[in-house]
């Protein structure tokens, strides 16, 4: 991680909240802020109400192994292992060789994704597999019928968010909750909370956190800036840091004059406090997603999806500083290693990602889950969504898993990442995991760790680049099975 010398800043916390674009500081004289919009309506259906998954396999391996005395991932591997060896199936669609497991289907599940990431999920927060799979295993593709919705309504959609349950989801909306809404989101195996009359969209705030954040990074008293912002408060969070002629001179009206011309829907609110140490800045040199690179750690591999046989390496784009990287395997795979060079990166935007060609070593679709674990990645993930479960894994830390709090994180120059509870400490997400593959479901990429990023103006965590924004930066894609030739 790149470091800097703020010095001892000022403990005392700048609390501001600004409403119709007016900054309001704690304990100075203000003027009253605009009235809020009217109540929103809200529907609620209860998970009472909604369909129930039935997964009458995995209930059949749950009652074997309780017979015979085994743990549900031994009697998932089993199952897995003889599949395997009978169906044909199961070892289809992999030209790179076998894998840790077989392309095997457990009612709407599969091996992978219940042995790596709902497995990972499982350790990381201390609870039962069954747990997890209870709780996480229908989100991907309830997820894809809400984000469908997203695409439809995207002017009307304030956000979505998912509880840490798993059992509910929040969906908001600018005016009225549309009626094929309604309708819809019957068919999803957990409560949902409909909440209309927001006055607000989450297209306005990203513009709106932009705004803030560019006008807050060109105001000299201010040494350093992190924003992000709550979809289901409409608020935009920046926290700021004093430069060292300012600590005892930064003015209220300064902020002030930033947040009153850098918002104009008077729903959305704006929260500035000061934060309580340095922005986080990248994991220098490090990347992943099957081996190192380096001094980072690899990531996904890409395609062209213009030109399918122009692929890449992908990669946290703060690596590319170095220009020629040497990638290596893991030992288990002989530690075989690679020149890789420089094709493109970019920091801005669309988060920190790059590119490099390699040498000699052939580009495949897969990717180290965690130590001695290979999967192939099926397909992309269609877009973050706060309370989100996902898992990296880095060549310092390993496989750790948590869930999305922050879309849309800004700091310095860097815009447009993701932010989740992972900690940012040294046996989680640290130096040497830059770069790491995020996924989640069924070995569906997520994103590329940037670094670390704060959640509040005391808690960082986890930060990536998802792979949205790969296509808008780099013009690739993940290699998946989606968009194999």
């Amino acid at each position: 991680m790149r470091s800097s010398h703020l010095g001892d800043l000022r403990r005392s916390r700048l609390a501001l909240t600004a409403a119709a674009g007016l900054l309001i500081l704690t304990g100075l004289d203000a003027t009253p802020a605009q009235a809020a919009p009217e109540p929103a309506a809200t529907v609620v259906f209860t998970v009472d109400q909604q369909p129930k998954v039935q997964r009458p396999t995995l209930e059949r391996l749950k009652r074997q192994a309780r017979v015979k005395g085994i743990t549900l991932e031994q009697a998932i591997q089993s199952y897995a292992d003889q599949k395997q060896r009978t169906d044909l199936a199961a070892t289809a669609n992999r030209p790179d060789g076998p894998v840790t497991y077989p392309n095997v289907k457990i009612d709407d599940l599969t091996v992978v994704e219940i042995m790596t990431s709902l497995k990972g999920q499982a350790e990381s927060e201390g609870i039962s597999l069954s747990e997890a799979i209870d709780r996480d295993g229908a989100w991907p593709s309830s997820k894809q019928a809400i984000l469908q919705l997203r695409r439809t309504y995207a002017t009307e959609w304030s956000g979505v968010e998912r509880s840490d349950d798993g059992r509910s989801v929040w969906i908001g909306f600018k005016s009225a909750i549309p009626a094929e809404v309604a309708t819809k989101v019957r068919s999803l195996p957990m409560q949902v909370e409909l909440q209309g009359q927001l006055g607000y969209s989450e297209i306005e705030l990203r513009q709106a956190k932009e705004r803030v954040h560019r006008s807050l990074r060109s105001d000299p008293s201010l040494k350093d800036i992190a924003s992000f912002y709550d979809a289901r408060t409409g608020t935009v969070h920046s926290l700021v840091v004093p430069s060292d002629t300012a600590r005892t001179s930064l003015k209220a009206d300064v902020l002030r004059a930033t947040a009153t011309s850098a918002v104009a829907n008077p729903a959305i609110k704006v929260n500035i406090e000061q934060a309580a140490g340095p922005m986080a800045t990248p994991y220098d040199n490090y990347i992943r997603g099957g081996g190192t690179l380096g001094s980072c750690t690899s990531g996904f591999n890409l395609v062209r999806l213009s030109d399918y046989n122009n692929r890449r390496h992908g990669t946290a784009g703060h690596c590319a500083s170095t220009e020629v990287r040497t990638y290596c395997n893991q030992s288990g795979d002989g530690g075989n290693c690679d020149t890789t060079r420089l094709y493109s990166f970019y920091q801005s935007t669309y988060g920190d990602l790059a590119a490099y060609t390699p040498s000699t070593l052939t580009l495949t679709r897969t990717f180290y889950c965690a130590g001695g674990c290979k999967a192939y990645v099926e397909d992309e993930d269609p877009g973050p969504v706060v309370g989100d479960s996902v898992c990296k894994f880095g060549a310092l830390t390993g496989r750790t898993c948590g869930k999305v709090r922050r879309l849309g994180y800004a700091t310095g120059v860097y815009s447009d990442m993701t932010v989740t509870d992972i900690p940012a400490t040294s046996n989680s997400c640290w130096h040497g995991d830059s770069g790491s593959p995020f996924w989640f479901g069924d070995a569906n990429a997520y994103g590329i760790l940037y670094g670390s990023g704060y959640i509040n103006s005391t808690t960082t965590g986890c930060a990536l680049t998802h792979v949205e924004n790969l296509p808008l930066a780099l013009n690739f894609h993940v290699w998946t099975l989606a968009n194999s030739q």
